[in-house]
């Protein structure tokens, strides 16, 4: 897990936020869509080089976009843990990532 604390101007309060471990940008991973769950819990979807191609306008993440069908590794991250699970076979370029209420996550 790859939580950093930071602090807003206004604000004294300590934030956690996730960066993609440089273990997986090594590993030739981007991170292409995420989402914040009803449990506050954040879902990303990383996808590696291989399957991408860059937009030839787009700039930053947003013009990166995978090849059909493609291979993905979906990263859940709570406070406690980081769950990453392999999906295999994704036959569209998805829109948005959603976390239900009431999943296993």
């Amino acid at each position: 897990m790859n939580l950093r604390p930071t602090t807003a101007r206004s604000d004294a309060a300590v934030h956690k936020v996730w960066q993609l471990p440089t273990a997986d940008a090594v590993r030739g991973y981007r991170a292409l869509w995420w989402s914040a769950g009803p449990a506050g819990q954040l879902a990303v979807l990383l996808v590696h080089r291989r399957h991408l191609h860059r937009a030839r306008y787009a700039k930053g993440w947003i013009g990166w976009r995978p090849e059909a069908p493609f291979t993905g590794e979906l990263v859940t991250v709570t406070e406690q843990e980081e769950r990453r699970i392999l999906v295999k076979d994704i036959r569209m370029r998805p829109s948005h990532l959603a976390l239900l209420p009431d999943s296993c996550w």
